[in-house]
């Protein structure tokens, strides 16, 4: 980067471009404070009561002022160009709308929680999610939604990455160089484990959504389908489809899945809203293929 930059400085100067290179200096020095400005904003500090919320000690916003709230949904999320986050929209007479970003805060469960107990008296005493009697699940009667890793992205480079390694770790050893060769194998199991986590499958029987992973046959986690409010297909930067669990109490939860393709997806989405779940497909569109012969 420093040569890059210099190498820049270098041609700007040779062509007479001294200006530019000050406001470039100028852009940088004021990123820092720009980026703190940014999260004061999407992060304010949050005061609640039963009569009103305030954001960053500004003036309260009384619930009886309320004109629309959403406890779910994508919001704009200000930072350069960075994708919408989940979170609350909340808006007030005479005010632009509020937002409360999931990612921004460590208790947002409890927040939402707390809001949706003064707002639409709706404060969860449900089951917890993942509280399901394991010993009484009969795996037969799950009907799974995955795909195979070796015609996904993320599967084939999986098993590329675990291929080159074997291959020169294997190499390695047949040099005598045993510690290298340890500290690669470490290397390498910990990288392809967590290429893993990118190929997470689904499994919905009539009370039960399963969570699994392809190749850590081990891993399940349950979730009981009354305790799912709603849930989202999306998508971010460089990252496959995800399904985003969000349970009564606002625990949320996403599980990339490369290996499911978007047929799949939606056979899952139907699956979900015959059992009454709501789902939010913001992502996922799939248009069968179609031969045509052209004179």
């Amino acid at each position: 980067m420093a040569l890059i930059f210099l190498s820049l400085h270098k041609e700007a100067l040779s062509k007479g471009g001294e200006i530019f290179m000050i406001v470039i200096g100028v852009v940088l020095a004021l990123m820092p404070f720009y980026v703190v400005y940014r999260f004061y904003q999407n992060a304010p500090t949050i005061r609640v009561n039963s009569n009103s919320i305030s954001f960053n000690d500004t003036a309260p916003c009384f619930w009886a002022d309320l004109e629309k709230f959403e406890m779910t949904g994508k919001r704009p999320f200000k930072f350069m160009l960075s994708d919408p986050k989940e979170g609350v929209l909340l808006k007030f007479k005479g005010q632009k709308e509020k937002y409360i970003l999931d990612d921004m805060y460590e208790n947002t469960p409890e927040i939402k929680k707390l809001i949706g107990s003064i707002v639409e008296n709706t404060l969860s005493s449900k089951v917890p999610a993942n509280s399901a009697d394991l010993g009484v699940l009969d795996d037969n009667s799950f009907t799974y939604y995955k795909g195979y890793q070796l015609l996904c992205f993320e599967g084939i480079f999986r098993w590329l990455f675990f291929m080159f390694m074997a291959f020169f770790i294997i190499s390695v050893i047949w040099s005598g160089l045993m510690a290298f060769a340890i500290g690669l194998l470490i290397l390498g199991v910990f990288f392809y484990a967590m290429m893993g986590f990118r190929l997470y499958y689904f499994g919905v029987s009539p009370e039960h959504l399963v969570i699994r992973l392809h190749n850590i046959f081990w891993y399940r986690k349950f979730y009981p389908l009354a305790d799912i409010r709603e849930v989202v297909f999306e998508t971010h930067y460089k990252m496959p489809v995800c399904l985003r669990v969000i349970t009564n109490d606002f625990e949320s939860k996403m599980y990339p899945a490369g290996s499911i393709w978007s047929k799949k997806w939606l056979q899952l989405k139907e699956d979900f809203e015959k059992k009454n779940i709501k789902v939010r497909n913001e992502c996922v569109t799939y248009e069968p293929f179609e031969f045509k012969l052209y004179n």
